[in-house]
């Protein structure tokens, strides 16, 4: 099967388990064999290590690229699991700011907001997905909904108070499109 693999070209599947079982088990069958003498069963098993010390030379392990990404792809599924306290509580937040508008008070919680939001965003931003992960997807929209998030916070910092709520509620729009994406995947998945 490793060698099939190999030939054409198969699945990219690290081949250096299989081999090292293959050419142990073949070791341990020359030197345990009952029909050698010993001097013969050290012979094979010198060859039997220099054919695996090739082997290990020649194939390749795993690119350092797929196991870093098979790790951010753990800690990013992590991160998620508390993601959704975190946003439960940053939501009960902007429902208090919201009923404030446009008061003092409720533009500074706004900044405050938005930079908790940058927070968030920058946070899964590092993670460096494959784009074939199983995440990457939900990964995609999860960055997009943090990153509306915070441009709605901002724009009710930075723009005019009569012009902010639109803005706002335009990027509102865009947010609940994003979860109801979200949401469809997940359901998808199960």
């Amino acid at each position: 099967m490793c060698s099939s693999d190999l030939a054409l070209g198969g699945a990219p599947i690290d081949h250096a388990a299989h081999f090292g079982g293959l050419i142990a088990g073949a070791l341990a069958a020359v030197i345990l064999s009952p029909w050698r003498s010993a001097a013969r069963a050290w012979q094979g098993a010198a060859a039997m290590l220099v054919a695996l010390a090739i082997a290990f030379a020649i194939l390749p392990g795993p690119a350092a690229q797929d196991v870093a990404s098979r790790e951010a792809e753990i800690r990013f599924r992590a991160d998620l699991r508390s993601f959704g306290t975190r946003e439960k509580e940053l939501l009960e937040r902007a429902k208090a700011l919201i009923s404030a508008w446009p008061q003092e008070k409720a533009v500074n919680e706004a900044r405050v907001l938005a930079n908790q939001w940058d927070a968030l965003h920058e946070r899964f931003a590092a993670y460096q997905l494959s784009a074939s992960s199983d995440s990457a997807r939900l990964h995609e929209l999860l960055l997009r909904y943090t990153d509306l998030r915070r441009r709605a916070y901002r724009a009710l910092v930075d723009l005019p108070r009569e012009a902010a709520p639109a803005e706002f509620e335009r990027l509102a729009h865009e947010i609940k499109q994003t979860v109801d994406e979200i949401n469809s995947l997940s359901s998808r998945r199960g």
